[in-house]
């Protein structure tokens, strides 16, 4: 079956006309909500005699079928109040996996549906697109855990007033930034994907450098986003890492 949604266009490729759909026959009359024979059963299939411009015949239903031999699996988003269903599908013209909301409970779509019917050859072409997907998710981590400043990594000072600009340390410890951990925790106390958020991110961490100079040794904490890595490309991991991680894991479309 594919996709199934109503279209206000009945000109176009794969279009059903449906006139006896439960509820909306197209022999029942749609009487306005103000037409006092709107309950009246007497005229069920007719006009009455106060009938309006706006009483008449229901509309026949236009389906179309779209993405047939795509549909991946389906998924329902739920919300405060209402429901959208969403077909994950193979979309051969842009040679990508998409989401489709074909149906919801914010309005009538009771006539649509969807099922999964994906063929294996466009299974084939999805897994790879997702693959090739989360493998360029896993080169930017890469470059990213590669410009921490973790323990044991030479950085050098761009900026602050604690320590000069420019001082070249080995950093010796590097941990969450407590303060600025607390105000997450405050601003963030209702979202549980909040401590998942910026694993990259400078600022939410401190660090403790260590370095000598004419002077003799020194140690001082710092915040992270105040030193750059020195040589950030020595802690890249090899591709071929990535390529084993992905091609190791469960492909997961409702993800990326």
């Amino acid at each position: 079956m594919a996709i199934r949604m109503m279209t206000s266009n009945p000109n176009q490729p794969n279009v059903e006309t449906i006139t006896d759909y439960p509820g909306c026959e197209t022999w029942r009359i749609s009487h306005h909500w103000d037409c006092p024979h709107k309950a009246d059963p007497n005229f069920y299939r007719e006009k009455g005699p106060q009938c309006c411009d706006r009483c008449s015949h229901y509309e026949p239903l236009y389906i179309h079928t779209t993405h047939q031999g795509c549909v991946i699996e389906k998924y329902e988003r739920n919300g405060y109040d209402d429901s959208d269903f969403v077909a994950i599908v193979w979309d051969e013209e842009s040679q990508s996996v998409q989401h489709i909301e074909y149906a919801t409970t914010r309005g009538w779509t009771y006539c649509n549906g969807a099922s999964v019917d994906v063929t294996p050859e466009n299974l084939k072409k999805a897994e790879a697109y997702m693959r090739a997907k989360a493998f360029a998710r896993w080169q930017d981590e890469n470059k990213k855990q590669a410009e921490m400043p973790y323990k044991g990594r030479k950085v050098k000072v761009t900026k602050g007033r604690k320590v000069k600009v420019g001082t070249v340390a080995e950093v010796f410890w590097f941990g969450e930034d407590q303060y600025k951990a607390a105000e997450r925790s405050r601003y963030n106390r209702y979202n549980p994907y909040a401590g998942l958020v910026g694993k990259y991110f400078k600022n939410r961490y401190r660090i403790g450098i260590k370095w000598t100079d004419d002077k003799g040794e020194h140690k001082e904490f710092v915040s992270a986003e105040n030193v750059d890595v020195i040589n950030p490309n020595d802690y890249l991991q090899d591709d071929a890492v990535g390529n084993a991680e992905v091609s190791n894991s469960p492909v997961y479309y409702r993800g990326y």
